[in-house]
């Protein structure tokens, strides 16, 4: 029983962390503009949060990084 509460649990936090997920890409969508030739630090950060889950800097030149599901 324990069991099925604690999945249940991390079921409820995996819903709600896609809601913020979609509410991030929505607002990175509309406040987007393509005609823009470069981007801010901070919209590449965005851009990079959006497409992966997770990454990692092992050393100066070596990256680990997960892909989100979509």
């Amino acid at each position: 029983m324990k069991k099925l509460i604690a999945l249940q649990e991390v079921r409820e936090i995996e819903k709600e962390r896609s809601k913020k997920y979609l509410n991030r890409a929505e607002e990175f969508l509309e406040s987007y503009n393509p005609s823009k030739k470069t981007m801010d630090l901070e919209t590449k950060k965005l851009i990079l949060n959006l497409l992966f889950k997770n990454i990692k800097i092992v050393q100066k030149n070596f990256f680990v990084f997960l892909f989100r599901a979509f």
